[in-house]
């Protein structure tokens, strides 16, 4: 790996800590409150879109470092969480402007979208189910209260309130796809975005648009 590209990705880390240890401990799911809308994620796929998947892996698996200091109030589980879900997101974002044949950015811009969607709610719906199935069986009622108070949903068995939290879980992870991915996606056209790049790499969002005959 270049010496630049090293840079970048310390540039970048140093971005994304100090994003997640001060805007997003503002920006709750008020639902759930323990879910952030951490803006953090929209570096990494920044960086994807700019760098490429390599770079954008090393970013998810230092941020999931990172959110270790400070001491975080789940080590391991929540910064676990975090790095599943953002890299379910890079994942889809590479296959779908990686794959497809459209020559229109903005059509593999919607198929990131739609891809990013599934794939990250599949993989955070059974991680979640996962843990609270057996770590966290004993909070299904206390998050549960957020969900009954904010929006009246009445529910009296464990399995309905299982069922409640993962759909809200649904919900935020569904909004984060979009909050991640747009703003990244409209930062890496900026004209003047390869010329940036160009020291340190190819753009790798046109790159890809190139490869497949644009």
């Amino acid at each position: 790996m270049r010496s630049l590209q090293i840079a970048i990705i310390a540039v970048f880390a140093a971005i994304i800590y100090l994003l997640s240890t001060t805007v997003s401990n503002y920006i709750s799911y008020p639902i759930l409150p323990y879910l952030k809308f951490d803006p953090a994620e929209i570096v990494i796929i920044l960086s994807l879109f700019l760098f490429g998947p390599a770079i954008a892996i090393i970013l998810s698996v230092l941020h999931f470092i990172l959110l270790h200091f400070p001491s975080t109030q789940y080590p391991i589980i929540g910064p676990g969480l975090k790095l599943l879900a953002e890299l379910s997101t890079v994942f889809a974002a590479y296959l779908a402007f990686s794959f497809s044949k459209s020559r229109d950015i903005r059509v593999r811009l919607v198929y990131s979208l739609l891809l990013a969607l599934v794939f990250r709610n599949l993989v955070m719906t059974l991680a979640n189910y996962v843990i609270l199935m057996t770590l966290f069986s004993g909070a299904v009622d206390y998050f549960y209260q957020g969900i009954a108070t904010i929006t009246g949903l009445s529910a009296t068995s464990f399995t309905d309130k299982l069922f409640l939290i993962l759909v809200f879980t649904a919900v935020y992870n569904s909004i984060h796809v979009f909050i991640s991915i747009l703003p990244a996606f409209v930062i890496s056209i900026v004209p003047s975005m390869p010329q940036i790049v160009a020291p340190i790499s190819k753009h790798w969002l046109y790159s890809m648009m190139q490869r497949n005959g644009k």
